[in-house]
């Protein structure tokens, strides 16, 4: 995946949310508004005109599980079946989660 300016990604889940807000459904908004929280998590410390990598920006197995709508526990068996990519931090310990996996 190429690269994308960090504008564009928060623009998008800023897009996902107005949608679910139009909508007026609550699980809809409920899950948007997490997706844009997790991402302005990500991004704290990033200017709107910097390009990043979404197969190089990691989420924790617990920003993922935000992002996309499961427990934590969820997204840990999606990791070990494989069907979720993603690996291990170097002690082993965490699991890390691509962005590009759960845009």
């Amino acid at each position: 995946m190429p690269t994308v300016k960090v504008r564009a990604v928060r623009q998008r889940v800023e897009q996902e949310r107005r949608e679910a807000l139009a909508v007026r459904d609550p699980l809809a908004i409920s899950y948007a508004s997490e997706r844009y929280k997790v991402i302005e998590e990500v991004f704290a410390d990033y200017a709107d005109e910097q390009s990043v990598d979404p197969e190089r920006v990691y989420l924790s197995a617990s920003e993922a599980a935000r992002m996309l709508g499961y427990k934590s526990r969820e997204i840990h068996l999606l990791l070990r079946l494989h069907r979720l990519v993603g690996h291990k931090d170097r002690a082993g310990k965490e699991w890390k989660v691509p962005l590009s996996a759960c845009l």
